[in-house]
């Protein structure tokens, strides 16, 4: 799977897709071993032409078939409620220390009094 050069008339001079790798990063249709092959699972690259393949950094992930790692939302999903989870704990944790209780919190006009 290939792009064809601008200028070029011959099968070796195609690019290889985003997604897919060779040896030269080019169609060889002489040599069916060293021809575009898609990237393996987990794996990706994004431009024309790539001799290799990368594995995607740490929460982020890719799908199969994709030319671009994306966030990984269960990761997000986890450190956005570990980040509540510490907020909430601090939030209590400073209630307790100073010996506020909501009973002890109020309103007076535009001013909140505790």
């Amino acid at each position: 799977s290939g792009n064809l050069v601008s200028g070029s008339e011959r099968a070796e001079q195609c690019k290889c897709n985003a997604g897919y790798f060779s040896e030269t990063g080019h169609v060889n249709s002489f040599h069916r071993d060293s021809s575009c092959r898609r990237c393996p699972s987990g794996r990706y690259n994004s431009h024309e032409g790539s001799t290799e393949c990368m594995t995607c950094h740490f929460g982020v992930s890719i799908e199969d078939g994709e030319v671009m790692c994306a966030l990984n939302r269960a990761l997000i999903t986890f450190i956005v409620v570990l980040a509540l989870a510490i907020l909430f704990s601090a939030w209590a944790a400073g209630r307790q220390i100073f010996g506020i209780s909501i009973e002890d919190v109020r309103r007076e006009d535009d001013t909140i009094v505790v």
